[in-house]
C-alpha cells in the first residue's frame, strides 16, 4: 500500500498496537500499528505509526486466541498479513488474531505515534 505522503507500507513489519470500533453514526474500523525500528521504510522515519481507517464496516468475524493474546508482548501482536478481494472484504491477521469484515472506503496514513 501507499500512504497518503508517498510512503510504500508493507503491514507484515509492523506490529497492531490498537484496534479502535465505533459503531455509531457509522460503522467504523481503525487499525494503528507501528514499524520495528529496524523496519521503518524510507521516508518514514518521523512518522513509524500507520493508520488505517475503514468506514461502513461490518465485521463478520473475530478469533482470539486467549491463549497466547498479550497485545503488550508486541510478538503476539505482529501483523501476519492484511488481505482483501471483492472490492470490500477484508482479513486482518496477526499471530493471536484473526478479523474478517467487510467495508466501503479505507484510507491509510503516517502519524509521528499512536493517538494517548
Amino acid at each position: 500500500m501507499i500512504s497518503d505522503a508517498g510512503v510504500h507500507v508493507t503491514l507484515h513489519e509492523t506490529e497492531l498496537v490498537r484496534l479502535e470500533v465505533a459503531a455509531a453514526p457509522r460503522a467504523e474500523l481503525t487499525l494503528w500499528c507501528r514499524f520495528d525500528p529496524d523496519w521503518v521504510p524510507a521516508g518514514a522515519e518521523a512518522t513509524p505509526v500507520v493508520r488505517l481507517h475503514f468506514t461502513d464496516v461490518v465485521v463478520e468475524s473475530m478469533e482470539v486466541d486467549e491463549d497466547g493474546w498479550d497485545l503488550a508482548s508486541g510478538s503476539d501482536a505482529q501483523v501476519r498479513l492484511l488481505d482483501y478481494a471483492a472490492g470490500d472484504w477484508f482479513r486482518l491477521q496477526t499471530w493471536a488474531l484473526l478479523v474478517d469484515f467487510r467495508a466501503a472506503h479505507a484510507d491509510l496514513s503516517l502519524h509521528p505515534a499512536e493517538p494517548g
